[in-house]
């Protein structure tokens, strides 16, 4: 595996508007995989929609959004092996959900 030296500047693929930018095919994904990968970012962001509209409704006391952080939630759960564990933190609810975690929990 190569290591590319440290830059500041973000890595991206889709820019605001949702057009594609930079090389996604460098990455070594196939279609499906990245596919899975959205799909999981789409889940826990409304998953954590969800959990904000409840505390703003009054009936969760306390809720640490995630909004923002969904790719490197998903992209790290996603290379674990059921023998790694996740110790989660307030924010990390996304990496748990793709680990088996029910949104119900």
């Amino acid at each position: 595996m190569d290591i590319k030296p440290f830059t500041d500047k973000p890595i991206q693929f889709i820019d605001y508007e949702g057009k594609p930018v930079g090389d996604i095919a460098a990455l070594g994904l196939t279609n499906e995989q990245l596919i899975v990968m959205y799909r999981w970012m789409c889940f826990v962001r409304a998953v954590d929609d969800r959990g904000y509209i409840l505390v703003r409704q009054g009936r969760a006391g306390f809720y640490a959004q995630v909004s923002g952080q969904e790719a490197s939630q998903v992209g790290s759960a996603l290379v674990l092996t059921k023998d790694d564990w996740i110790y989660g933190d307030h924010r990390s609810q996304g990496s748990q959900m793709v680990k088996g975690l029910k949104a119900s929990q």
